[in-house]
Parts: structure tokens; C-alpha cells; sequence
């Protein structure tokens, strides 16, 4: 019986990996402030799948920011190699994207007690899917090094840009209304 049902078990993992398809994507030359990032644990990179077909004009970067308000998390890699690069395979089911399909690149990195996010400025479009054996190009990632700051909002080839504290709106907030008290009594 334990032979049956171990032979039934390899059946269905051949057939459900037989539909499997993949595309490696790659990112180079990590840096930040001037200085790459080599074998940095801090780094991590997201594919995403763009539903739209392509980066919003720009997402609101509020805390807590999710890169899944971007797009569809569908790979992620964490760390940089000790060359600046960081990279991963993206595998999904044959029949679940489509040629024309497109994918962006998104970096987080934390430094200082903040977080900063960087989107790409290109895209990966899905090309070559004929079959089950279809045999994908490497997406690549383009990014700007630069470091913006902190901001509300966040584009696609702007740089780094860090997640802004919400604490310092509430002390100022808390501060006004302190202010306010104090005048009434």
C-alpha cells in the first residue's frame, strides 16, 4: 500500500512540475550612496507582476508601505552577492501568464533605522511562451542609485526613497495641540 501511494505522489509531482515554466531576473551594480552593496543581507528584491501593464505614474509610500501595492509579489531574493547583484527565478504554471504579460523589479533596502524602496525604470514583458517546454530570457532590472530621501510618494526610476517616519507628524500634531492647551489656560 505505502508503495501505491508513494508511486501516486511522483506521478502527480511530474505531471503538476511538467507545466512549469521560469524566467531568471537579475539585478547589477547594487548600490547605495555611492557604495555598492556587496554581500548585504539588508537587500531585498521583489518581482512583481504589473496587472496594468505597467508602473502607476507614482504609489503613496505611507507606513507601512507594501511592495504588494505595486503588484503581484511573485518572486522575491534576499541578499546581494559579493559582486553587487542580486537576482532570482520567477516559476509559475504554464497557463497562468501569457505572452505580453509584464513584470517590474523593486529593491528595499534598510539603512540607518529606515527603509528605503527603489522601482525599477524597465519592465520585463513576457515573450516565447509557445508551451509546457518554452525556454524564457533573463529580465533584468535598470535602476537609479541615487538616494531622494524621505517622500510621500514613490516612481519608477527615481532612486532611493525612504518611508516617512510617522511618529514625527504625530509628536507635531501632539506638539500643536499642546500649544493650543497651554494658551487657554
Amino acid at each position: 500500500m505505502k508503495k501505491i501511494l508513494a508511486s501516486i505522489a511522483v506521478g502527480l509531482l511530474a505531471v503538476s512540475s511538467a507545466s512549469a515554466l521560469s524566467f531568471d531576473w537579475d539585478i547589477t551594480k547594487v548600490s547605495f550612496n555611492d557604495a555598492l552593496l556587496k554581500s548585504d543581507t539588508t537587500v531585498i528584491g521583489y518581482c512583481v507582476y504589473l496587472a496594468s501593464g505597467s508602473y502607476s505614474t507614482s504609489y503613496d509610500l505611507t507606513d507601512p508601505f507594501s511592495v504588494s501595492s505595486i503588484g503581484t509579489v511573485v518572486g522575491t531574493k534576499e541578499g546581494t552577492s559579493n559582486k553587487a547583484k542580486l537576482g532570482g527565478t520567477t516559476t509559475f504554471d504554464y497557463g497562468d501568464y501569457k505572452n505580453g504579460d509584464v513584470f517590474g523589479f523593486v529593491l528595499s533596502y534598510a539603512s540607518g533605522g529606515k527603509t528605503y524602496y527603489n522601482i525599477a525604470s524597465d519592465t520585463y514583458t513576457l515573450s516565447g511562451i509557445v508551451d509546457e517546454s518554452s525556454s524564457l530570457t533573463t529580465a533584468t532590472g535598470t535602476f537609479n542609485y541615487g538616494t531622494k530621501g524621505e517622500s510621500k510618494t514613490i516612481s519608477s526610476g527615481t532612486g532611493w526613497t525612504a518611508v516617512p517616519e510617522p511618529s514625527t507628524a504625530m509628536l507635531a500634531l501632539a506638539g500643536l495641540a499642546l500649544l493650543i492647551k497651554r494658551r487657554r489656560s
